[in-house]
């Protein structure tokens, strides 16, 4: 219930809009703005970053549009779980939504080098690749291959594992059962660190620890809390060992219909939301990992020492060898180039 309460808040809000046909330049030129009212799906809860950032980014939109685009924002899976949206984007249902790599993965193979394992030193690092507008063009160079355009990410996170080990390498592993996303690669990960893994919808996690279905979930600090798996168990192993951000994505059929003006305000308000996303989510992912070791949630977070996070590195080699030649070697090699440059610069 109040996750509903939530979303028709997030509907209200974002209707209250007036709406005028055209807007003038400060040069008196006329531009032409599609009056269109878009919805927008996203898996993460309400009250989650994800859907705090895609508000922000709606509400500019609406702004640099003059009121005329109008963007509906629904969280918590209200439209429907990744796979779904992302056949709704192809099918014309769906007009934008938020799609985690991996799932992306199964029609743009190309996306599977988001999700390898370890790929960025730091949270500082990942911010700055995710954010970086060379990424962004380069993904809207293969995924427009695909019928998809690419505006960007509202939330990066670093996965973490949630369960009842205490687990510091995959030695400690005793064939506990992991919840993962969908989509091959997070399965091939696990397997590769001695973990069982499950495919389980995201709004039954909760239920399926509780019920002993599986062990943990894959997941970040941040749904340990929005999610109340601090309820259920009580380690959350940080691993960040992929810094995952769902991806903001529309059809090229539908991007094509807009006006120049329209395509053009929305490209300008997305680089300007990347522009916050990257403090916001490392504020955000401090915030998280603080709270959780705290009243009321009190979960034992494990860092690893560097010594064991090789352990984890060395143990996901098979993931590089099995996945290279299905993400292709330029989109491949240019993304590993492109992680090192930010890992040196954030370190820097």
């Amino acid at each position: 219930m109040k996750m509903s309460k939530r979303m028709l808040s997030v509907a209200l809000t974002l209707a209250l809009v007036v709406v005028p046909s055209l807007v003038f330049a400060e040069s008196g030129a006329a531009k032409t703005f599609d009056s269109v009212t878009f919805n927008w799906g996203l898996t993460p809860a309400a009250s989650s970053g994800d859907a705090e950032s895609a508000l922000r980014l709606a509400g500019i939109i609406n702004e640099k549009t003059e009121g005329n685009v109008n963007v509906e924002v629904f969280p918590g899976g209200a439209l429907g779980g990744e796979n779904v949206m992302l056949e709704g984007l192809l099918s014309g249902t769906v007009d934008m939504a938020n799609v985690s790599p991996n799932v992306v993965a199964t029609i743009a193979p190309e996306m599977n080098a988001l999700c390898l394992p370890f790929m960025y030193d730091s949270m500082e690092a990942a911010c700055l690749a995710l954010t970086d507008l060379d990424y962004t063009a380069k993904l809207n160079e293969v995924l427009s291959n695909y019928g998809l355009v690419y505006l960007g990410i509202s939330y990066i996170a670093p996965r973490t594992i949630a369960c009842n080990s205490e687990i510091h390498t995959p030695a400690d592993v005793k064939g506990e059962v992991i919840r993962v996303m969908s989509g091959e690669i997070y399965s091939d990960i696990y397997k590769a660190w001695g973990l069982n893994t499950t495919i389980i919808a995201w709004g039954e996690c909760y239920t399926a620890v509780q019920q002993k279905v599986c062990d943990g979930v894959d997941g970040g600090n941040e749904p340990c809390i929005d999610m109340a798996f601090y309820e259920v168990c009580k380690d959350c192993i940080q691993t960040d060992h992929v810094y995952h951000a769902q991806i903001t994505l529309m059809s090229l059929e539908m991007w094509n219909s807009l006006t120049e003006d329209t395509r053009a305000a929305i490209t300008q308000a997305e680089q300007e939301n990347l522009e916050w996303v990257s403090s916001f989510t490392y504020d955000h992912w401090v915030d998280d990992t603080e709270a959780l070791q705290k009243d009321p949630y009190n979960m034992n977070l494990i860092f690893l020492t560097p010594e064991e996070r090789q352990v984890w590195v060395d143990a996901s080699a098979p993931v590089y060898e099995k996945y290279k030649p299905i993400i292709g070697d330029d989109f491949y090699n240019w993304f590993v180039s492109f992680v090192a440059q930010k890992n040196a610069e954030a370190a820097k």
